[in-house]
C-alpha cells in the first residue's frame, strides 16, 4: 500500500486497517485550520483509469454491479496498480481483464486525486486508441463490455445518468491533450459542445 508522508510532526494512529485500505486518525496541526477533532485520511494503493477508444471511434465501457452504490453502473475501465507494476502496465492488464481488449496506442494524460480531502492515493489517467477484442481473453465474470458512441456518452452525461466522475475528468483531459481528435469525435456525434 502506498502511503504519502505528511510534512511536520503530525501524530498518526491507525484507526482501521483492511486488505484494501487503511484509515488513519491524525492530531490536527495548527497550519491545517482543521479544528481540534482528529482528522481522518484513507490510505489506498494508487490506481489507473483509461478512456479506451475503438478503431470505430467508440468508447469501450464496462457495466457492473457496485455493492457500495447498490446498483449496476456503467464505467470506463479502472483498477488498482499491483506491487511492482507501473501505471501503463496496470492499464494494459486492467483493460484485458475487464474487457478482453488490447491497447493499440496508450497515452498518459497525468495523475490526480479522487477525493483530495480524505484519500492519499494517485489516480493515473490514460487514453488508449485502437483498442481491439482478443478472442482468447473474455471479460471477467460479472462484467459486461459495452461500446458507446461519443454522442451516446454525451447524452448520458447530459441526462444525469452517468456516475463515474473520473471518466468525465479523463474525457476532459483527453480533449485538452488531443483537441482535434476529440473535438471531431464529439462533433461527429451531433451533440453541441458547451
Amino acid at each position: 500500500m502506498v502511503q504519502n508522508p505528511l510534512p511536520g510532526s503530525a501524530e498518526i494512529v491507525t484507526a482501521l486497517e483492511t486488505e484494501w485500505f487503511t484509515v488513519e486518525a491524525m492530531r490536527p496541526q495548527p497550519e491545517w485550520n482543521a479544528g481540534e477533532k482528529p482528522y481522518y485520511r484513507i490510505l489506498t494503493s494508487d490506481s489507473v483509469v483509461v478512456l479506451p477508444i475503438t478503431p470505430a471511434n467508440e468508447i469501450l465501457m464496462v457495466r457492473q454491479y457496485r455493492p457500495a452504490r447498490g446498483h449496476v453502473t456503467l464505467e470506463i475501465p479502472a483498477g488498482g496498480i499491483d506491487p511492482g507494476e507501473d501505471p501503463a502496465q496496470a492499464v494494459v492488464r486492467e483493460l484485458l481483464e475487464e474487457t478482453g481488449h488490447t491497447v493499440g496506442s496508450l497515452h498518459f494524460l497525468g495523475k490526480s486525486g479522487l477525493n483530495l480531502s480524505r484519500e492519499s492515493a494517485w489516480l493515473h489517467i490514460f487514453v488508449a486508441f485502437g483498442v481491439e477484442a482478443t478472442p482468447d481473453h473474455p471479460p471477467q465474470p460479472g462484467l459486461e463490455t459495452v461500446k458507446v458512441s461519443f454522442g451516446e456518452f454525451t447524452a448520458l452525461v447530459a441526462a444525469g445518468g452517468f456516475e463515474q466522475l473520473a471518466a468525465l475528468g479523463v474525457v476532459a483531459m483527453a480533449k485538452v491533450r488531443f483537441p482535434a481528435l476529440l473535438s471531431s469525435l464529439l462533433n461527429s456525434s451531433n451533440i453541441p459542445e458547451t
